[in-house]
């Protein structure tokens, strides 16, 4: 039954001068054409996740845990809805280890009022992430945020 396969799958046809012509093919190219399409084109897949929320806060608050299969960059918008302008929002990124989260990143700030963009780099592998969105003002601050991460 294999030869029968193999003898089908090596005779590729082709027209020429209004003829079919039949073209063989030597049992290494069949193999390795099979074996092409079985094998995927890349072992290393790059993965994402992005969710969007709400703030309200006037100490901090902890954004969703995130499970990656390597170091994930997080990308972090923040578009105020009511701010200070002399308050600044900020944001680190945590890890879970053994017992509890701790600190990944150096915490990053954005002016309460007028927002911006935060971009983090991890190096600590795969694991379970998340975002902590804090201000120590006292004053309470709104708006929307986008988090992205990516590995």
């Amino acid at each position: 039954m294999i030869n029968v396969i193999l003898e089908n799958v090596s005779k590729i046809f082709c027209r020429k001068g209004g003829r079919i012509m039949k073209r063989k093919f030597g049992i290494f190219t069949v193999f390795a054409v099979i074996f092409s399409l079985l094998i995927p084109t890349s072992f290393a897949s790059a993965a994402s996740t992005t969710y969007n929320s709400t703030y309200d806060i006037a100490n901090g608050v902890y954004g969703k845990q995130v499970t990656t299969s390597n170091s994930p960059t997080v990308t972090v918008t923040i578009t105020p809805t009511s701010g200070y302008s002399d308050v600044n929002l900020c944001a680190t990124i945590q890890r879970k280890g053994l017992v509890s989260f701790g600190d990944v990143t150096s915490e990053k700030c954005v002016n309460s009022g007028k927002g911006g963009t935060l971009k983090f780099a991890t190096t600590k592998g795969d694991g379970t992430y998340r975002l902590y969105l804090y201000n120590y003002s006292g004053l309470e601050v709104k708006g929307k945020i986008t988090v992205k991460y990516a590995w």
